[in-house]
């Protein structure tokens, strides 16, 4: 089931990218089911590591990973940086 959510979930960091959210095209890896209703995904990029995010049933997967990768780009040093 996880491995479904994949192609969703790289739509929306590609949207991201087009809305100019991102400074950088983000490859998203292995989603990954930690604890009860807490993920994560890699990312194939040494700038921007992971991102977990809280998903419960009745949720949209795709919008929580969207509000958790814009969270973590909020918490960046910077375009500078990355």
């Amino acid at each position: 089931m996880l491995d479904e959510q994949i192609p969703g979930l790289q739509i929306r960091l590609d949207q991201l990218l087009r809305e100019g959210r991102t400074l950088f095209k983000l490859t998203g890896g292995a989603l990954a089911h930690e604890r009860e209703s807490q993920y994560s995904v890699d990312f194939h990029d040494s700038r921007f590591h992971s991102v977990w995010f809280e998903w419960k049933e009745g949720q949209s997967i795709r919008e929580v990973f969207r509000a958790a990768v814009l969270e973590r780009v909020k918490k960046g040093s910077g375009p500078l940086h990355w």
